[in-house]
């Protein structure tokens, strides 16, 4: 850079680059006290800073932009590369957790197509086809009931067939069983008695 020290008339008394007059853009630029700004000179943008002393005396410094800001654009660029870093790092660590929180998704999801031999169709994501899965099984376990419901009776009736006639199991009369058939025995002893009658014509 160029340092220059001016009199109170605006004289040149010293110059670091052998100048001692300076142009006429550069005085109307130095025409009040103090400043600090962006001066192009020869072609190359400079920091000029100037300030007058008591004595009237000015100084005036002109610094090429490029260093003056050197230690800027170092760290600059330093910041830039650490926000890349962090930016990789933190997708790295997005997508590992991601993935580990997803992998469970996707076993249930596999468990559920081969269990159940469907497949997805239109649904947009997984989530949606358990929940559409777990309300077609709901449903389907509804329509079982219904259906063993139905059958209920005639499982009853052969079943007390089957025990008047002595031919169930006693390891069959457990509370379960008897429970899914709807059939209450309130008393540790039965008794029954069976009448056969037969027709006759003579």
């Amino acid at each position: 850079g160029s340092m220059f020290i001016l009199d109170d008339r605006g004289q040149v008394i010293v110059s670091t680059s052998n100048t001692y007059k300076l142009s006429p853009s550069l005085l109307a630029e130095t025409q009040s006290s103090n400043g600090y700004e962006t001066y192009t000179a020869d072609g190359t943008t400079q920091m000029l800073s100037f300030t007058t002393g008591k004595s009237g005396w000015k100084y005036i410094s002109l610094v090429p932009k490029s260093v003056v800001l050197e230690r800027v654009n170092e760290i600059k660029t330093w910041a830039i590369y650490l926000l890349i870093l962090v930016v990789a790092a933190g997708s790295a660590a997005a997508y590992w957790m991601a993935y580990r929180s997803y992998s469970p998704i996707r076993d249930l999801v596999y468990a559920i197509n081969k269990g159940k031999n469907v497949t997805r169709g239109g649904l947009s994501n997984e989530y949606e086809f358990i929940r559409n899965s777990i309300a077609t099984s709901v449903a389907e376990g509804k329509a079982l009931e219904q259906q063993l419901a139905g059958h209920l009776p005639v499982v009853r009736a052969n079943f007390l067939t089957r025990l008047l006639k002595g031919e169930v199991d006693p390891a069959e009369l457990t509370d379960d069983a008897l429970a899914f058939i709807g059939v209450q025995l309130p008393h540790p002893y039965i008794h029954v008695i069976i009448l056969e009658v037969d027709e006759s014509r003579d």
